[in-house]
């Protein structure tokens, strides 16, 4: 359990462990396929996941701030706990699972495409006590955030690195 009293759960993925760089193929400056993601050690009582994948260390001009949006996934039925690669870009998958907007403002996944420098991406899988049924056509970053407060049981996370070739 961390500080905030939420529980932690492991996070891995088959491209690249903690803290290492991620291959090309996950990034804009390949075949831009999303990252595959699986879980572990969540608790009972989970009615759904969400994911959000963010690089705290891009400029937005806009906001004058850090952080950039790559990915935001959610409505993840709970018997899901992997992400295979290369997700389709759509908002609503087979499987119920929903893609909100990405910085671009577009559904699906954007791989790195740093402008300067090494940058970080975390990947955050939240367990939830509820499924949010959100629109994915109007869903960013900003509301699944307000959306999950309240209703997260448990989280984890990978963080992966990515310099500009």
């Amino acid at each position: 359990m961390n500080l905030n009293g939420i529980k932690k759960f492991r996070v891995t993925s088959t491209a690249f462990r903690d803290s290492d760089p991620m291959p090309i193929d996950h990034t804009q400056h390949g075949e831009n396929f999303s990252i595959p993601l699986a879980w572990e050690g969540a608790p009972e009582g989970v009615m759904s996941y969400a994911i959000i994948a963010n690089d705290p260390d891009a400029p937005s001009p806009r906001l004058r701030l850090f952080n950039f949006t790559h990915w935001v996934v959610y409505d993840i039925p709970p018997a899901i706990t992997a992400l295979e690669p290369g997700l389709p870009i759509k908002a609503r998958l087979e499987n119920g699972i929903k893609q909100g907007k990405n910085g671009y403002g577009k559904n699906g996944y954007a791989g790195p495409m740093p402008p300067f420098g090494v940058h970080r991406y975390f990947f955050t899988v939240y367990a939830l006590d509820t499924l949010l049924g959100l629109d994915p056509a109007k869903t960013k970053k900003k509301h699944l955030v307000k959306a999950i407060q309240g209703h997260i049981l448990a989280q984890g996370q990978i963080m992966g690195t990515f310099k500009k070739p």
